[in-house]
């Protein structure tokens, strides 16, 4: 950190460790403090066979009374789903962006409502969970898809139980568990752009039926799939500096490297799992990874205000253009690595007594980045950073439950977590006469309480209705060293602010099913949720307010129907919504003609989704299955005025424009929402061939369509070429596109072996996964895209 302010004692990190160890501490104690029965009247005796639905934890009950998509472990092996990014394609109405970097910080969307904020400090509208534990932080996301049980996204705000930050809906990551049994799995890929990956696991008995243990790991590494030019010909024509920036900063350096957006990471975990007695069972596990890849490089599209068309290409305001337009090349002066490192440790316990059942949940997990930044995607030195952040959190959560062997049901629990988060920025590195540095310090302290009661009115009517109160107090500390002079020559001023917010809310669902038949059931319900304020953690500039947005609120309604039909043959849910959000938040980029694009956090005074989802799966015959999965959405901005800055477009642009800027409001009420297309499909097909003593032989093909999307709320500093009321930004869009996957593989008969081959985004299709609009500051676009073909084979063994 830069810059320290001092904080209570009681607020250092060893005192929280101890607290949270203490909780923990205390759960452990339970089995000493209250008699655990072996002996009691068994509820199932005389049942033959129990069917449980469900991946099993907190939100299970919940999963049942919304719109949910599972995947198990064969699924997201096949679909070849390594990353929560990937996930997207395979779950209608669910948007995964990444901005400034491809292996920490991603926003997620459901039903578009999410935040589009890449800072450190964002929390998400759409709540994480691995292994049962709440991740706040985005940092570190991406690392949690290997050796799993299974993934859920629940669609929909969650406002009772497990549920915070979680107005959108939530993701929930289960490793698989130690079973017991000795056995093990190992696959290994070989593609394009040298894509090398590993995955391997192994379970094993430690004492029989009391102690065993699993441990997983996974190695990931490829080629960039973009090429830098500047690694060839630096200070050439293709890519040179333009003459007055070279003179201030001097030519691009050589030896940069050629390839960049690539992949280099690993990660393992181990799970401890101690049952000793049918009533306990207590899983330890300790997970870590790291990602060392060049950080990621934007492709210029120039645009907007001061944009410069020659040669039928856009330039920037330096005059830098991509002048090949090959979508998967650029020219990159400033290539580095982005270091991301992780670690957690979990606890979880699951207590049967005789009249309720406990389940503990204590976590612990630490990440730090290294990330250099080259937001002007070009050779020029005009929008670069270096940014470092560390964040560690401690949580706990306790959940009393009754036995289930009743028709009134009744969950009671509590949730505490800790966040620390240093992050510091400096703007333009190593430039000194015109440098920004930035630093700021996050300390999130959060607990809420939770209940939840549930009635079977009669065998086919059931009502449940649950209540969270939760409470949460950020404390943010921002330093800012300005060296930057604006171009009109307002000097710089040094910054040192402070500020601690506190909210508060109650939130809520109550939820009727109906059950005419044992394979259907209709369900209706509402929710109350609540996202808590948040501050602007990109406010790199002194001028730049830190005062923290609103939390936002959502009044919830849904109906679905999840039945199956012609006896398990097919399987068919639906589900339709109606939201109305208050303060809904908004990140942006306020651009500033001639300076860094800056973030900006704004509210939405109101914001409405509405939309229907239908998930259907077919088994005509054995071994074909047919999968159609589609969501209509219809998500706007109802209320939200914004007041910006704007250039006189009169004024001469290069290298800045000399008139000051203008204030101007626009009205983007009636807007869609960021990264909500109209309309998702995702469509799946497979077949088991059975070769009967020669194996199995399984082709797939799977596709996905994504209707138009837009990136920002609206025109970033000017009105539409004449049209005063179109303030939609048409430059950052993604127009609707298809992609198509292939995979054929074949199994030995005992299918202890499996050879596939694969190819993914088969049309090669170029998409934008997002945009960032600098078309004031930078006068261009800056493009995320989504990857290009890519395949490879696959082998597997497990035994």
């Amino acid at each position: 950190m830069i810059f320290s302010p001092s904080r209570p004692a009681m607020f250092q990190q060893p005192s929280l460790i101890l607290w949270a160890a203490l909780l923990g501490s205390l759960t452990l104690c339970l089995p000493a403090v209250a008699q655990v029965s072996n002996e009691a009247v068994d509820p199932w005796a005389g049942i033959e066979e129990m069917t449980v639905i469900g991946m099993g934890g907190a939100l299970v009950g919940q999963s049942q009374k919304s719109s949910v998509l599972s995947f198990d472990s064969e699924e997201l092996n096949e679909a070849g789903i390594t990353d929560v990014g990937t996930l997207a394609e395979y779950t209608p109405n669910l948007e995964i962006k990444t901005g400034a970097s491809s292996v920490s910080s991603p926003t997620i969307f459901i039903r578009g409502i999410g935040l589009l904020d890449f800072n450190s400090n964002a929390s998400s509208s759409v709540a994480i969970y691995n292994d049962g534990v709440y991740m706040n932080s985005p940092i570190g996301q991406l690392f949690q898809f290997f050796d799993l049980e299974g993934v859920e996204v629940l669609r929909g705000p969650q406002g009772a139980l497990s549920a915070r930050n979680a107005t959108a809906g939530a993701i929930r990551v289960s490793p698989r568990k130690p079973d017991g049994a000795f056995s093990g799995n190992a696959q290994i890929t070989y593609g394009n752009y040298n894509r090398v990956e590993f995955d391997a696991a192994v379970g094993a008995p430690i004492v029989e039926d009391v102690l065993s243990a699993r441990f997983a790991a996974r190695f990931a590494q490829s080629d960039g799939v973009t090429e830098n030019r500047c690694a060839d010909t630096p200070g050439t024509a293709t890519c040179g500096r333009l003459s007055v920036n070279e003179a201030n900063f001097g030519p691009v350096e050589s030896g940069l490297d050629r390839n960049v957006n690539d992949t280099d990471n690993w990660a393992a975990r181990f799970l401890l799992r101690f049952q000793p007695n049918e009533d306990q069972d207590w899983i330890l596990g300790f997970s870590g990874g790291q990602s060392k890849a060049n950080a990621y490089q934007f492709q210029s599209r120039g645009g907007g205000v001061g944009s410069i068309v020659r040669d039928g290409i856009g330039r920037d305001r330096l005059g830098y253009g991509d002048f090949d337009r090959d979508a998967f090349a650029g020219d990159y002066d400033r290539v580095g690595k982005e270091l991301l490192n992780v670690l957690g440790v979990t606890l979880n316990g699951d207590l049967e007594f005789e009249d309720f059942v406990v389940k503990t949940t204590t976590g612990y997990a630490r990440a730090t980045s290294h990330a250099p930044r080259n937001f002007d995607a070009s050779p020029n030195q005009f929008a670069e950073a270096l940014t470092d952040s560390e964040v560690w959190q401690a949580s706990q959560e306790v959940v009393f439950s009754d036995p289930g062997n009743s028709r009134f049901g009744w969950e009671i629990g509590g949730f505490f977590l800790y966040e620390l988060l240093d992050s510091t920025s400096d703007l333009l590195p190593g430039i000194v006469p015109v440098g920004q540095l930035q630093a700021f310090e996050q300390r999130l302290y959060t607990w809420a309480m939770f209940g939840k009661l549930s009635f079977e009115l009669t065998e086919a009517l059931q009502i449940e209705a649950g209540a969270r109160y939760n409470w949460e107090r950020k404390e943010f500390d921002l330093g800012v060293i300005g060296r930057l002079v604006g171009p009109t020559g307002t000097p710089p001023r040094n910054v040192l602010e402070q500020q601690d917010e506190v909210w508060n809310e109650p939130t809520g669902e109550i939820v009727l099913t109906w059950s005419p038949i044992e394979s259907v059931s209709i369900y209706g319900r509402y929710t109350h949720g609540f996202k808590g304020g948040h501050f602007n953690g990109g406010a790199i500039f002194s001028a730049q307010s830190i005062e923290a947005v609103d939390p936002e609120v959502i009044d919830a309604y849904e109906v679905g129907l999840k039945s199956e039909w012609l006896d398990g043959m097919l399987t068919l849910n639906f589900a339709a919504w109606y939201y109305d959000y208050s303060n809904y938040q908004v990140f942006t980029i306020q651009n500033s003609g001639g300076t860094f694009p800056l973030p900006q956090l704004l509210n939405a005074p109101r914001v409405e989704s509405r939309g229907v989802e239908l998930d259907a799966i077919l088994k005509p015959i054995d071994g074909l299955e047919l999968r159609v999965s589609f969501g209509i959405l219809d998500a706007q901005f109802t209320d939200f005025t914004v007041a910006r800055l704007k250039f006189v477009t009169s004024c001469p642009t290069p290298p800045f424009p000399a008139c000051p800027p203008e204030q101007e409001v626009l009205d983007f009420s009636g807007n869609p929402l960021v990264a909500a297309p109209p309309l998702s499909i995702n469509l799946q097909a497979s077949y088991d061939v059975d070769l009967g003593r020669l194996g199995w032989l399984r082709p797939r093909v799977d596709a996905s369509f994504r209707d138009k999307t837009y990136f920002v709320p609206g025109n970033a500093s000017e009105l539409t070429l004449g049209n005063p009321e179109f303030t939609r930004n048409e430059g950052a869009t993604q127009d609707p596109f298809w992609l198509l996957n292939l995979r054929l593989a074949y199994a030995t008969p005992g299918e202890n072996i499996e050879i596939a081959v694969w190819a993914r985004n088969v049309a090669n299709t170029v998409y934008r996964n997002n945009t960032l609009d600098a078309t004031a500051g930078l006068s261009k676009y800056l493009d995320v895209l989504g990857p290009p073909r890519t395949y490879g084979v696959t082998g597997a063994f497990k035994w």
